[in-house]
């Protein structure tokens, strides 16, 4: 039989999270540190053309963008990662996804959630955010 390592960690934004697997507080910390680092400016957005349409299309600005991940990036939301950067012309960091819900929002034509993925860049310490455009279902 094989046993997931299961922790009890102390309170890392005033919640207790006991019990919890090594994964599941591995996306905790990522988010924690991306919180952090957008609150200290240690951030980049791409300017990929997908991700600026969708923002153009939805109305919004970086702040706003900003905005809606500090209150909703959750572990909740967590798609898949840890994941090395793929691309060797890029910098190299460790990459998350989320597919994050946008029903709270009073907009036209929102897609049910949103894709976001953002990358750790350790050795410089700050993140990218490399895709912020509309997900699955």
């Amino acid at each position: 039989m094989i046993f997931e390592k299961v922790l009890t960690l102390p309170s890392i934004d005033g919640n207790i999270y006991g019990g919890i697997g090594m994964e599941t507080w591995q996306v905790i910390l990522f988010i924690k540190e991306f919180k952090k680092a957008c609150k200290e400016r240690r951030y980049y957005i791409t300017q990929r053309e997908k991700n600026m349409n969708f923002l153009e299309k939805i109305g919004w600005t970086v702040d706003n963008m900003l905005d809606f991940l500090e209150k909703n990036l959750s572990h909740k939301y967590y798609y898949r990662g840890p994941e090395a950067e793929k691309d060797p012309k890029f910098v190299q960091g460790t990459v998350f996804a989320f597919n994050i819900p946008i029903h709270d929002y009073k907009l036209e034509e929102l897609p049910p959630k949103i894709y976001v993925k953002i990358k750790k860049v350790e050795e410089e310490d700050y993140f990218v955010i490399l895709s912020f455009h509309e997900g699955g279902k």
